[in-house]
């Protein structure tokens, strides 16, 4: 059996349930005052491509700077919606904490 990367698994896993999560934050996100739909929904879009190409590339260091940039562009999404602030927050902590845990695990199996 062979031992898959963990920062691969951790990481995809954690991109895939932000991808998802921004699709159906869309809808409701779009149900408050914003003035730049057009800019809100191109951020989340981009979030959303980001996170599946980066998903695909996890066992690359590219897929980890991807990842990075979907945490960027969530970011600025919510400064566009507000309420988006606790999703941004939310998976940033979790982006963190899945690439500090795989960078451990792959000390203790060393």
């Amino acid at each position: 059996m062979s031992k898959r990367d963990t920062r691969s698994v951790v990481g995809s896993a954690t991109l895939l349930l932000e991808a998802i999560t921004i699709a159906l934050a869309i809808p409701f996100a779009l149900r408050s005052e914003i003035t730049e739909r057009g800019w809100f929904i191109g951020l989340c879009v981009a979030a959303i491509a980001l996170a599946v190409v980066a998903t695909a590339l996890m066992r690359r260091t590219v897929g980890v700077a991807l990842g990075w940039s979907v945490q960027v562009l969530i970011f600025a999404a919510s400064v566009l919606v507000p309420a988006l602030i606790s999703l941004a927050i939310v998976f940033t902590a979790l982006w963190v904490t899945a690439l500090w845990v795989a960078n451990r695990v792959r000390k203790a199996r060393q």
